[in-house]
């Protein structure tokens, strides 16, 4: 253990407190001088915290011609690395100044990710590329540039939406389309209708043409579902999934109160039994396609995986030659819709559940779409 010396003394005071030469306890500091050497060249002095006798001994040795390796050089090079902010030194950013570590135009990318999670809470982990999601780190920092005014001043607005979807997720601003069902709601009017051929008194027409929702004509407007077509509902397409957004929109951008109809238009409606919080599809059940499976045997050969569900079955081309008295392409077993079951039996899946397998094709892909038996030999 080397002895603590104050620097408050002189230089032959602390060489007889010390009693030695460090260049003896330090004779392979030169193998270690290596260790912090790379291209970054940064440079913390550090003489000023590094006792005299330390100093005087390297200096003295410098005079005798020796090209001597203290443990001064050692901490000094130590000290460069430290405070080499590339991939050559630490990369703990301690270079820096320490307003530039909040500053979102030079800070680092795992800070940027902290800071969104202050001026922007609602972008979490998930939403970003590396995770899976659609959210590049770039895009973060200019989103947070300058947030208060170009976000939160005009949340819950056309502009604050726009805003949103073209920073964080780069979709140009033309693309984004809102709409409000609202406008074409029907309304007591009168009994007055659209005709070219008639004239009505008073306000009545589309929303455009009188910038009032009282106007409404009997045979242009709806009636109201309570679903798509209310007074407090609005339509959101971009584009994408509305899986890579839908969390973090809800959580900084919705507008409390309303309810949003995703990756939807006008055009879209169906009629009102449909619930337009995600895209409905059922597979229909035949036997031909299930017609192989035993109903009590269990199947456990590892098909694929959708979402992180490990799907399970039978190869397609089985009941493809017909010896079950069914021809057709052999369909996935139905844990793929429904990872609740238990077993991977047909006991323990309930009859009305598997005669129409339904699932979300927003984020969902079957895996019996487009099976056939045209590449399967017959046996």
């Amino acid at each position: 253990m080397i002895p603590t010396i104050s620097t408050q003394i002189s230089v032959e005071e602390q060489k007889q407190k010390v009693g030695f030469k460090l260049t003896s306890l330090y004779s392979n500091l030169e193998a270690l001088s290596e260790l912090f050497y790379g291209s970054c060249q940064v440079t913390k002095d550090i003489t000023n915290q590094i006792p005299l006798w330390i100093i005087f001994e390297k200096e003295q040795l410098q005079e005798q011609g020796q090209t001597p390796i203290t443990i001064f050089d050692f901490l000094q090079k130590y000290y460069n690395w430290l405070y080499c902010d590339t991939e050559e030194g630490s990369g703990y950013q301690l270079g820096l100044k320490l307003l530039d570590l909040i500053d979102v135009e030079k800070t680092r990318d795992e800070y940027v990710q902290r800071l969104a999670y202050i001026y922007a809470n609602g972008i979490e982990p998930p939403v970003f590329v590396e995770n899976g999601g659609k959210i590049e780190t770039e895009s973060v920092r200019n989103f947070i540039h300058n947030i208060r005014k170009n976000f939160y001043h005009k949340k819950t607005t056309i502009d604050g939406i726009r805003y949103f979807f073209r920073t964080l997720f780069n979709i140009p601003e033309e693309q984004v389309k809102v709409e409000y069902p609202k406008k074409y709601l029907l309304r007591l009017n009168g009994g007055r209708f659209n005709n070219s051929n008639f004239y009505f008194p008073g306000g009545t027409g589309s929303y455009e043409v009188l910038q009032t929702l009282s106007g409404s004509c009997l045979n242009f407007s709806r009636l109201q579902d309570s679903n798509f077509f209310q007074d407090y509902s609005y339509l959101l397409k971009v584009g994408i999934a509305s899986s890579y957004y839908q969390e973090t929109y809800k959580n900084l951008a919705h507008p409390a109160g309303l309810r949003v109809i995703y990756e939807k238009t006008l055009e879209d409606y169906v009629g009102p039994e449909t619930d337009y919080d995600f895209s409905q599809i059922c597979e229909r059940t035949y036997l031909r396609n299930y017609a192989p499976y035993g109903i009590s045997y269990e199947y456990t050969t590892v098909l694929g995986n959708i979402n992180g569900t490990t799907y399970y079955g039978l190869d397609v081309c089985t009941g493809c030659d017909g010896y079950t008295g069914f021809t057709g392409p052999t369909h996935t077993f139905p844990n793929w819709n429904n990872p609740g079951v238990i077993g991977f039996n047909f006991k323990n899946i309930i009859l009305r559940d598997f005669f129409d397998i339904c699932y979300n094709a927003n984020e969902t892909t079957s895996p019996n779409i487009g099976l056939s038996c045209d590449n399967c030999s017959p046996s």
